[in-house]
């Protein structure tokens, strides 16, 4: 009986060693580990106080990480406090009104028809139509009524009707219409035949005498209305009025701008000349003598 109590105790002292042992090995393991930790890996987030207080702002801690390769990223990544991006180099501007000036423009009622240009270097006047390429300028994308859109690669540039020195005109909408009340009758005319051929054989010069919209009524065209007429010009020597509307010439109906300056230039080998017109909302015939 004593002998198994003996070996009890045995057995238990062995026991209480033995856990000691193990205790005091995993406290050494710990006690290593945490000697060996770095000290920036036990240290407190990063706040925005602490942000300030080295000195950097979160804006270019982004930057850092934007330019350490770690993350694949767009060309145009973050470039500057501000947001921007990089983006290319803004190009300078075509400036087609230093190399051209339009002289006038003819539409009709689709958007089409064309413009007559002046090349400033060499004073040579040419007309031009939709989607025409001017050399070394651009192609005409769009034909306004004050202007042209030209195209050039991925650039576009309005060039503006050119405001004439000797034959500046006041904007259209400032030239008061003709009152139904102060409407006469037109008399036959006669014109000298020399005037009329001199007037028609250049459409560049024409076009600055008047300028014509077409007129469309109940969804129709009508003809083209003088929404300008020149003073001294042809047009108003001729007896035409603001507002007139020009709708057939010899009893040709007149629908598209070409055969607007068509007729202008087969009737300069007529004796009589016929030009219906709405004036004031009544139907006038203009009748001319060419001598």
């Amino acid at each position: 009986m004593p002998s198994i109590t003996v070996r009890r105790c045995v057995i238990l002292l062995y026991l209480l060693i033995a856990t000691f042992f193990v205790a005091h090995s995993i406290n050494a393991f710990v006690a290593h580990s945490l000697t060996a930790m770095p000290l920036d890996a036990v240290t407190p987030p990063v706040t925005a106080d602490s942000t300030i207080a080295s000195g950097e702002t979160p804006i270019q801690f982004v930057e850092q990480i934007t330019h350490s390769g770690l993350f694949q990223l767009p060309a145009q990544a973050f470039a500057g406090p501000a947001g921007e991006s990089q983006a290319k180099p803004a190009r300078p501007p075509l400036n087609i009104g230093l190399k051209l000036r339009l002289l006038g423009t003819m539409l009709d009622a689709r958007g089409e028809g064309f413009a007559v240009v002046e090349d400033i270097a060499s004073k040579r006047q040419n007309l031009v139509r939709l989607r025409e390429i001017i050399e070394n300028v651009g192609e005409v994308s769009e034909l306004r009524r004050e202007g042209i859109l030209i195209r050039q690669g991925d650039q576009e540039e309005v060039l503006g009707l050119a405001l004439l020195q000797s034959e500046e005109a006041p904007p259209p909408s400032r030239m008061p219409a003709q009152a139904p009340a102060n409407y006469v009758s037109p008399a036959k005319r006669t014109l000298d035949r020399r005037e009329v051929v001199e007037a028609v054989k250049d459409p560049s010069k024409l076009l600055l005498q008047a300028h014509a919209v077409p007129y469309i009524q109940n969804g129709a065209m009508q003809g083209f209305r003088l929404d300008f007429v020149n003073p001294s010009g042809f047009f108003d020597k001729a007896g035409f009025q603001y507002g007139d509307v020009i709708q057939r010439i010899n009893g040709v109906e007149i629908r598209d701008p070409g055969r607007l300056l068509g007729m202008f230039n087969q009737v300069v080998n007529e004796r009589t000349v016929k030009v219906d017109v709405v004036r004031a909302a009544q139907n006038t015939t203009l009748t001319y003598e060419l001598r």
